[in-house]
């Protein structure tokens, strides 16, 4: 609900595949097959500079998907979809460093059957993006060009399996999941498969209490791969979305508990976001987040993970961003490589020496569809 609505908000004119848009299509005499075709081609591309000047991975957390410093093409690829009457046809796919980060089936980013038996209810079979989060892939959706550590380090990215999405009313939505998915150990984004594993369970309600403010609350367990799959863990999820004219502010929280046999386990995060726009072609956002837990770090020690992300976007032509961002990290540990980081002799891999980083990014998206 929220993602849908910040894409329209963020770029106005666009309109992205959505298996949701059955009335619009398959009901008149005169429609033809192009009356229920939805498409997009886009490329993203960018040049980082590291104050540290480090050639490779900028931290030992993985993320995000590109950290190395010059030049790099995050994604090139498309999302086409038909809808008919009753059912729809959703494809993505993804090339670039990225894509292989973004989904363990790259460069498949999407691609699921949807049947609409009613207008407000629908079934999705496949595998499609999470409904968890606030952030998406294609990053001019998003209030700042790089994603943040919520997205990479506690969120899944995508679920294989069935998503059932029922629109009560118009103040409240229900979104269910049965996925592959494993939950709850360490680093939850990515979403690892596990097709030998019992099925983990999502849901999440969607409310509108009044016009432009949106709350969620979501829910997955599942196998974690542990003690023979008998071992479960579960995730959280709270955003709370408020438009107020040309600003859209954004709160998004986080929790997974490991399962007991990872016992005292645990990842909480918090994000704040905002996004403006300060003339037709202009536009700011900036993320404040902070990640307290283990996220994966293999010696449990708590990161206490401090960002700060500041972007200015100029559309000088439509579908086309090109944006400014400056990103800023403070670890208590020391998670982050430096020129003078020394090798680990037993693993050949570099030793993070510092808690701080910073660094500048361009990029540049274009991007065009119906």
């Amino acid at each position: 609900m929220v993602k849908h609505a910040l894409a329209v908000a963020f770029v106005v004119g666009l309109s992205v595949p959505n298996s949701a848009s059955a009335e619009e299509s398959g009901k008149g005499a005169d429609d033809t097959f192009l009356d229920g075709l939805d498409w997009q081609v886009m490329a993203s591309g960018f040049y980082l500079f590291n104050a540290h000047r480090v050639a490779g991975p900028y931290n030992n957390l993985n993320y995000p998907y590109t950290g190395y410093m010059g030049f790099g093409l995050n994604f090139a690829g498309g999302d086409v979809s038909y809808t008919g009457e009753k059912f729809a046809l959703t494809l993505g796919l993804r090339w670039g460093t990225a894509a292989p980060q973004l989904t363990v089936l790259a460069p498949l980013k999407e691609g699921y059957a949807s049947w609409m038996p009613h207008e407000k209810l629908s079934f999705d079979f496949g595998w499609f993006d999470s409904i968890y989060g606030v952030e998406v892939a294609d990053e001019w959706n998003n209030a700042t060009f790089t994603r943040g550590n919520l997205y990479f380090l506690l969120q899944p990215f995508n679920h294989l399996g069935l998503r059932i999405t029922a629109d009560l009313d118009e103040i409240v939505t229900l979104k269910f999941l049965v996925v592959s998915d494993r939950v709850g150990v360490g680093r939850l984004g990515g979403s690892a498969i596990d097709a030998e594993a019992a099925p983990s369970f999502g849901a999440q309600v969607g409310i509108t209490p009044v016009d432009r403010v949106t709350l969620q609350l979501g829910y997955l367990t599942g196998p974690s791969g542990l003690n023979g799959n008998r071992a479960w863990g579960q995730f959280f999820d709270l955003l709370l979305s408020a438009e107020m004219g040309r600003f859209t502010l954004i709160f998004n929280g986080n929790a997974t508990v490991d399962p007991p046999a990872r016992s005292g386990q645990y990842e909480i995060g918090a994000a704040l976001s905002g996004d403006m726009e300060v003339h037709r072609q202009w536009r700011v956002g900036a993320r404040v987040e902070y990640i307290a837990g283990t996220v994966g770090l293999p010696d449990g020690r708590d990161p206490d993970l401090f960002t700060v992300t500041a972007t200015a976007r100029y559309m000088p032509v439509q579908y086309l961003v090109i944006s400014l961002e400056p990103r800023f990290e403070r670890a208590q540990q020391e998670l982050f490589f430096t020129r003078d980081s020394q090798t680990d002799p037993s693993t050949g891999g570099k030793i993070a020496d510092s808690n701080i980083y910073f660094g500048f990014v361009l990029g540049v998206s274009a991007f065009i569809g119906n």
